[in-house]
């Protein structure tokens, strides 16, 4: 199973987007980022510009809303992670 696996099949099981609000509008997504990298491996990096966590691997971002686009943007390593 892969990362990509997971986020779809929470976003199956999302009524009404909980887990959207929670993890993104809610202030947790540091929190995904960590329980992702705990299974997946990757770095958590912070995105300044969007006050955003997310899940860096192999050079691709995520967070739970699936891929996130992160082109011209600044990323920061989360030293804590």
């Amino acid at each position: 199973m892969n990362i990509l696996n997971v986020i779809t099949d929470l976003q199956r099981m999302n009524s009404n987007d909980v887990l959207e609000r929670i993890f993104v509008e809610g202030g947790y997504c540091y929190d995904f980022a960590y329980m992702m990298k705990r299974s997946f491996g990757g770095d958590v990096m912070y995105i300044p510009e969007d006050r955003h966590y997310v899940l860096k691997i192999d050079d691709v971002c995520y967070d739970i809303t699936g891929i996130v686009d992160v082109l011209n943007k600044k990323l920061n390593p989360d030293e804590d992670a």
